[in-house]
């Protein structure tokens, strides 16, 4: 019986000695027909973790058993290239060149994440050191004079297929988006107007979107407006396209087409596609893949190829170009879970002992919800109500809600406490005021209060990084759970809510039980029915969500790019076509945009403190004001 075994694993260590190299090759193979297939659907699923992580992984194991596979090669080449006969394979010489191609990537997927971009210099390190051991067993193992030239062939490709990876991710860097020129955008001459909804055409659209291309880039590059060339600046905020159009629908379809052209230039080989000596070294399948893009369009347009341009044109159409969902993460509910399995329990226990106790509550309490049409008018119409070419203070019409004394005391707050406090109330509203028999608009209101509210929560919990919040946000939002987790009416969501409702349960949030019982008085009890109450809710969001996109970092919304795409990155570029968020600011001169509570300011910057009822005001102002006692929360 041990001379069985023992012959049997003889046997399997034999047929592995003999076929390990073809399957290291094989491997690597299939890694890359999976990466072909995949790697794009990160653009519009990134942030699924069952679609992010495969890719995530593919991606590292890809270069990983190539490299080891050119070594194992390098090493046995006497071995690989023999069988026991002493008869020559004639092809395994290529295995070498296949691999190198191998390293050059998918076009699709160039770099997995920002981070990857700003290493090309390592990636042009491995591309000599790879170059150099293919280019040893490539010349240890060449046959007979009939098969020199395709081979050589074969190992250049994969030469300038590698050259190309390290190019791409070179290009997606943000020195080389800093030093970037204007790109060849011969096909678009000017910008289309967009204002009849009826005539709307696609290819419009996309003529707008890569008319804003260069100022697109500029803006992800971390610059301001004022720092972008003059011809790239007025583009963009030339927002000719938008008027007359009320429809978000659109608004956000021109910036989805402008993040999908960013993408393209931050992760695949588009940039590399671009040029003639890069579309003729690319596989046919791959080209025709990345090709697939409004500039496609334009090239084909510029050239007379109009057949070839609707068919693109109308595969564009149909092309999702970012996940259209926004993340939702609801504090009361992380706080007071309700019933979990055994297993549930285990894992967040040994999760906990491996010392990554956040990271999976992020993971088990954050959900996904689709950026409806209602959010985006919304959104939309608040962004076209501000008007910083008037040179004039935009007021919003006070509310009712802004009237309550808790709210303004709320917005005193730092804005990490501001946001946690508004999201329990939202919670505390929506779960007093859904019980009665609704109708098809309110219960969209709802819908529209309850994703707002718990987006900007999951932005605070998960992505702090794209709030204007401090270092120790994490620390807040830990110690507010343990406070509500210490209170007596804990044991479910609803009799926190209720408790908290009844102004029995006041010891963390009790701004925010005073809140809701002075807004039942003016939202409900004034003679507004539910639908606009919860106009005043929306009303209450909106103005944080455009603040937070103006204070935000280009470089977050370049990382969140390939995860799928962000609604603050869409809230972002609409303010930077008007001119809005601090990336419209300079010291001394330019437009700024303000939110302020506590006074009003003037274009002279002339403070007026008085006995107005303070309220959400925009203000576009020709200089920044200094802060001071009475200061400027947003």
């Amino acid at each position: 019986m041990a001379e069985r075994s023992k012959s049997s694993a003889m046997v399997i260590a034999q047929v592995w000695s003999d076929w390990e190299i073809q399957l290291y090759v094989l491997l690597s193979f299939v890694l890359q027909i999976f990466l072909f297939f995949v790697g794009s659907l990160r653009r519009r699923s990134g942030h699924k973790a069952l679609v992010r992580f495969p890719i995530w992984l593919a991606y590292l194991l890809a270069d990983l058993v190539a490299v080891y596979a050119l070594g194992y090669l390098s090493r046995h080449v006497a071995t690989t290239t023999m069988n026991r006969d002493e008869r020559r394979h004639e092809l395994t010489f290529f295995w070498a060149p296949f691999l190198l191609i191998h390293l050059g990537g998918q076009d699709s997927v160039t770099g997995f994440s920002i981070e990857d971009n700003e290493l090309w210099l390592r990636h042009l390190l491995n591309l000599l050191a790879q170059v150099w051991l293919a280019l040893y067993v490539f010349w240890q193992s060449t046959p007979g004079d009939r098969l020199v030239v395709p081979a050589a062939f074969v190992f250049l490709a994969g030469i300038i297929k590698y050259g190309e990876r390290t190019w791409a991710l070179k290009s997606g860097s943000e020195s080389a988006l800093r030093s970037s020129g204007a790109s060849n955008e011969a096909a678009v001459k000017q910008v289309v107007r967009i204002g009849a909804e009826a005539d709307l055409q696609y290819s419009e659209i996309s003529r707008c979107a890569l008319c804003w291309a260069t100022g697109v880039r500029d803006v992800f590059a971390g610059r301001k407006l004022h720092q972008i060339d003059s011809q790239a600046s007025e583009k963009l905020t030339n927002n000719v396209a938008f008027e007359g159009l009320e429809d978000g629908e659109v608004h956000f379809k021109i910036v989805e087409i402008e993040l999908g052209l960013m993408y393209d230039e931050l992760y695949t080989k588009a940039k590399v596609v671009q040029t003639l000596p890069g579309a003729f070294c690319l596989e046919v399948c791959a080209v025709f893949s990345v090709m697939m893009s409004p500039r496609a369009w334009a090239f084909l347009e510029g050239r007379r190829c109009h057949t070839l341009a609707r068919v693109v044109c109308a595969r564009l159409q149909a092309r999702q170009w970012w996940s259209n969902s926004m993340g939702q993460y609801n504090f009361l509910s992380s706080c007071i879970p309700g019933k979990t399995g055994l297993c549930s329990t285990l894992l967040t226990k040994i999760m906990g002992l491996l010392g990554a106790k956040q990271l999976w509550s992020n993971i088990l309490h954050s959900k996904h919800a689709e950026v409806n049409k209602g959010l985006k008018d919304t959104i939309s119409t608040f962004l076209g109500e501000l008007q910083p070419e008037s040179r004039v203070p935009f007021h919003a019409p006070p509310t009712s809600l802004s009237s309550c004394p808790s709210f303004r005391e709320i917005i005193r707050n730092d804005f990490t406490q501001a946001l946690l406090f508004l999201h329990v109330f939202t919670d505390l509203f929506l779960h007093k005021v859904g019980t009665p028999v609704i109708t098809e608009e309110t219960r969209g209101l709802m819908e529209v209060c309850k994703g707002m509210s718990d987006y900007m929560f999951y932005l605070l919990a998960v992505h702090p990084a794209m709030l204007p919040v401090g270092s120790n946000v994490q620390d807040l939002v830990a110690e507010a759970m343990e406070s509500v987790k210490a209170s007596s009416a804990a044991s479910s969501k609803e009799q926190f809510l209720s408790a908290l409702a009844d102004g029995s349960e006041t010891d963390a949030f009790q701004l925010t039980s005073k809140l809701f019982q002075e807004a039942q008085g003016v939202l409900l009890q004034q003679g507004q029915d539910l639908g606009a109450a919860l106009k005043e809710v929306v009303s209450m969001w909106v103005p944080l969500l455009v603040y937070a996109a103006g204070k935000s970092s280009s470089k977050e919304h370049a990382r969140r790019l390939s995860m799928g795409g962000d609604l603050l990155t869409f809230v972002w570029m609409l303010m930077a076509h008007r001119m809005l968020g601090d990336i419209g600011s300079v010291s001394g001169g330019a437009k700024i945009f303000i939110m302020a509570w506590r006074r009003r300011c003037y274009p002279d910057g002339q403070e007026v403190h008085g006995g107005a009822p303070i309220s959400f005001d925009v203000f576009i102002m020709e200089k920044e004001v200094e802060e001071d006692n009475d200061r400027t929360i947003y």
